[in-house]
């Protein structure tokens, strides 16, 4: 049974992928024109060795477990995996600022040369766009996983004020056992 986060971001890709085909079929394009056939796999390959070099890919693809699962989650482990989404955004952030770079090099040291133009110049935009992409999934997941780490750390305040309260309750009748007695 597939889990509530892989849902909502399936929910999440969808909506921007809606969005990306409309934005090119009212700009007069195709939608296969903004996927680089290298570019999108080079940045998730690099995203992804660097979220498993870094040592958060466990927490990383523990995000996309059943709901089950992420509920009985216990905070620190929440945390981590708050801690590995906030990599995870800003690693793409790097990435794709590489490939803008690199692109951008090549596209003013091959400025005389206009065959190399568009292509460089497709490559920085489509960085951006991933960038774009991506980080609006990452920021959607990483909404969610804050509202379970808030909803963990409000029932173990509830949990420690039900305690306080069978405590205070606890001494009052041995108090009042106490002075029967």
């Amino acid at each position: 049974k597939g889990g509530l986060m892989i849902i909502e971001f399936l929910l999440s890709f969808g909506v921007l992928c809606l969005t990306a085909t409309m934005c090119s079929l009212t700009s007069g394009g195709f939608v296969w024109e903004i996927i680089e056939p290298a570019l999108l796999p080079g940045i998730l390959l690099i995203l992804a060795v660097m979220i498993f070099l870094s040592g958060y890919g466990k927490s990383f693809i523990k995000i996309f477990s059943s709901t089950k699962t992420i509920n009985k989650t216990e905070l620190p482990e929440l945390k981590k995996m708050e801690t590995s989404l906030s990599f995870s955004f800003k690693a793409l952030i790097f990435v794709s600022s590489f490939f803008m770079l690199i692109s951008a090099i090549y596209f003013y040291l091959n400025i005389d040369e206009r065959q190399t133009l568009g292509p460089n110049l497709a490559t920085i935009m489509c960085s951006f766009y991933y960038l774009a992409f991506f980080g609006m999934m990452l920021i959607t997941l990483k909404a969610k996983l804050r509202r379970n780490i808030i909803n963990v750390m409000t029932e173990e305040s509830d949990a420690e004020n039900k305690t306080a309260s069978l405590s205070k309750k606890e001494i009052i009748l041995k108090t009042f056992k106490f002075l029967i007695s």
